[in-house]
């Protein structure tokens, strides 16, 4: 859907990481890569993204404000 542009699926399991890889691969996808990581210390540059998607994540965090935050951070001006 975002194509030519690159995706980045980040989880703190590395159970999920490999299904999300195995199903990539399954369906072919090239422009996806998927890491271990901690949405508290996201290991990528400022203004990195132009889009920050989340699903069912907020609600499990101890601190929501500082993920959001991080999140900020890695999103793009405008992003």
């Amino acid at each position: 859907m975002v194509a030519p542009g690159e995706v980045v699926g980040i989880d703190s399991s590395q159970v999920q990481i490999d299904r999300a890889t195995a199903l990539a691969r399954e369906r072919g996808l090239r422009n996806v890569a998927f890491e271990v990581g901690d949405v508290y210390q996201l290991g990528f540059s400022d203004a990195s993204f132009d889009v920050v998607f989340t699903q069912a994540l907020l609600i499990h965090l101890g601190d929501r404000l500082a993920a959001l935050r991080e999140i900020r951070r890695v999103l793009k001006p405008g992003g």
